[in-house]
């Protein structure tokens, strides 16, 4: 879900936090890689609705004081389909996967509860 990839299917948010859903093997090297851009303060692991979601949080502190937060979220079989589903799309001239948009026919039949779960969650 993310802010990022809801702006991209026109629902604008605020947010301070960066989304990325991930596999499980991927966690290293995106931490590794969160590292060379300043996120290296590591969050407690956070997990929801019976470990359908599981988010490791690492964050850095700008230039204001303002803690930023990237939120690595575990692909896990729940989820499983966003991560099937994701798009493709143009953004700043490069080439970047984002959570599809379901339809509220796809979201009250439970194809996405998982996910889709939290991200109504997120924005309450």
């Amino acid at each position: 879900c993310g802010g990022l990839s809801l702006a991209i299917h026109g629902f604008a948010i605020a947010t301070l936090d960066i989304d990325v859903l991930i596999r499980a093997e991927s966690l290293e090297k995106a931490y590794e890689v969160g590292a060379e851009n300043g996120y290296d303060i590591r969050g407690l692991d956070i997990s929801l609705k019976e470990r359908a979601v599981e988010i490791r949080r690492v964050s850095k502190i700008n230039d204001n004081g303002e803690v930023l937060s990237l939120d690595l979220l575990l692909v896990t079989p729940q989820v499983e389909d966003v991560w099937e589903t994701r798009e493709t799309v143009n953004f700043l001239g490069r080439k970047l996967r984002v959570a599809r948009r379901f339809d509220k026919n796809e979201a009250s039949s439970g194809q996405t509860a998982g996910f889709g779960g939290y991200c109504e969650a997120r924005r309450r």
